[in-house]
Parts: C-alpha cells; structure tokens; sequence
C-alpha cells in the first residue's frame, strides 16, 4: 500500500505480511504502518524525492514481487521494479510511456492471466477522470500505448 510521509514528507510504498490474514509484521488490526516497511528501490536516481502516491501494484509473479510504479515529480511513465522479499527492490525499467492527448495516465492494477499457453498481462490505469484505460501485453516489460476501455454514460454514472 501506500504511506506518507517518508524522511522527506512523500508518499511511498509500503510492504508488510501476514500468514493467517489477522497479524501483519506481528501485530494485530489494524496494522500500524512503520517506516521499516517503505520499500528500498535501487537504480530509481529520484527514489529518495519520488511521490508514488497510490500509484504502486504488486504482482506476484514466478516466486518473484513485481512493482509497477509512477512518480508524481517524473508523471506520464510506468516503470517495472523486482524483488525476491517483497521489501528491496531493483528498478527493471520504463514498461508504459501513459501520456495521452489530455494528460498522463496512472497504473491502478497489473494482472497476469495465461490464455492458451501463452502469457498476458492487462494493465489497468486511470486519470481521475470520466475514463478508464487498459494496455494489454505479452510481455509484462513492454506495453503498448493505452487504449480507452469506458467511459461515463452520462452525468449521473460519474
């Protein structure tokens, strides 16, 4: 999830876990987040002063944590980050360029779905507007420019 504020006063990912659902890093509901569990992320130059404000999905992916992330001080990319435990990260690179013709486009969620043998990832993303966007992929490092998934109805569907 997200969490505010780091040593700098902006918003960071946080990681914590629980094997039975009710106790989270050892302590009960409701989980009080601590700043020990703000993901490091090496090879992001701008980590340290990144805003990634609610703007970070994790997906489990083949043993390994996938983070896909944009920073509100560098807004209209998606990067991909790895890790092994969920808490240290290393930058994998740009997956989605999300500028579109009024503005920059944010990741909300990430899924992997195997159609025929064959591997898919659909990524969802947003601009706290009136529409939806999704990108569909083959390779989860490489997405194409987003496409428009739905729009409001009317006034009374916003």
């Amino acid at each position: 999830c997200t969490a505010y504020p780091d040593a700098h006063g902006n918003n960071k990912p946080i990681t914590f876990f629980s094997s039975d659902g009710r106790t989270w890093d050892g302590s009960g509901p409701p989980h009080p987040a601590v700043a020990s569990e703000i993901v490091a992320l090496a090879g992001y130059p701008d980590y340290a002063a990144a805003d990634i404000n609610g703007v970070n999905v994790m997906l489990r992916e083949d043993g390994r944590y996938r983070m896909y992330f944009s920073d509100f001080h560098h807004f209209g990319k998606t990067y991909r980050a790895s890790s092994d435990d969920g808490r240290r990260f290393k930058l994998d690179g740009t997956v989605l360029d999300g500028a579109v013709l009024d503005g920059a486009l944010m990741v909300n969620d990430v899924k992997k779905f195997e159609v025929a043998g064959v591997d898919w990832y659909l990524m969802g993303l947003h601009h706290n507007g009136d529409q939806i966007f999704y990108s569909l992929s083959k390779d989860g490092m490489k997405f194409p420019p987003a496409k428009e998934l739905a729009a409001h109805g009317g006034t009374s569907d916003r």
